[in-house]
């Protein structure tokens, strides 16, 4: 999925029981002393995470990324990157080719994250069997809350969640990426990358992956 508008911006708080299988890619670097939150995913089992390929392997030097994968503990930022926090470190990687449309990687972790075994339990987001077109798409990450070039510039502290409008509603089953685009001012930005857009089926029993959070405009305006 490419957003059209790559926190929230101008979104909402997400709740501490909200996108528990969301994780928090994790860049450091113990030379420069760097340990900063700057993209996401989310789990599929308890091996297996989905992100996206530029999250991975950076665009400009085609070299992997040096980063950890950290499970959403609440919604604070501050609680990810806590000595407390469990890291996560990757066996394999597997990517999309730099020329696909679609931007995905999966990684399998070197060890399993715990599913609902804990006060701070995790959980995979489910798969959708057949898109409802009719039903709203969210978006959820840790970005940018503004635009470049704003004066309120910055990170998100707490998780940032927000609905997105679909432009595929006429799109076959054989479509490989459909785009959306932001309802009022409600966009995706610089740090959402790799982070869940998901619908709330009701009745269900949990959130359902529908894609992938890719890039967007530029400058995130």
């Amino acid at each position: 999925m490419v957003p059209e508008p790559g926190a929230i911006m101008y979104g909402t708080d997400a709740g501490e029981d909200e996108f528990r299988y969301m994780v928090a890619m994790v860049a450091f670097d113990n030379r420069k002393k760097i340990d900063d939150v700057y993209s996401a995913g989310s789990i599929l089992d308890e091996r297996w995470i989905i992100t996206a390929r530029h999250v991975v392997i950076n665009p400009d030097t085609k070299m992997i990324e040096n980063f950890e994968v950290v499970p959403k503990y609440g919604n604070k930022i501050e609680k990810i990157t806590s000595s407390k926090s469990k890291r996560y470190k990757m066996s394999k990687i597997f990517c999309t080719p730099p020329e696909d449309d679609a931007d995905l990687a999966l990684l399998k972790l070197s060890e399993p994250i715990p599913l609902k075994k804990s006060p701070d339990y995790f959980e995979k987001v489910l798969l959708p069997n057949k898109m409802n077109w009719s039903l709203d798409i969210w978006a959820a990450g840790w970005g940018f809350k503004h635009g470049i070039g704003s004066s309120k510039f910055d990170a998100a502290i707490t998780l940032q969640k927000g609905k997105l409008y679909n432009l595929s509603e006429q799109c076959s089953s054989s479509c490989k990426v459909f785009h959306i685009k932001a309802t009022n001012k409600v966009a995706t930005c610089i740090g959402d990358s790799g982070g869940p857009a998901i619908i709330r089926n009701q009745g269900t029993s949990g959130d359902e992956l529908v894609g992938v959070i890719s890039g967007g405009k530029q400058f995130c305006q």
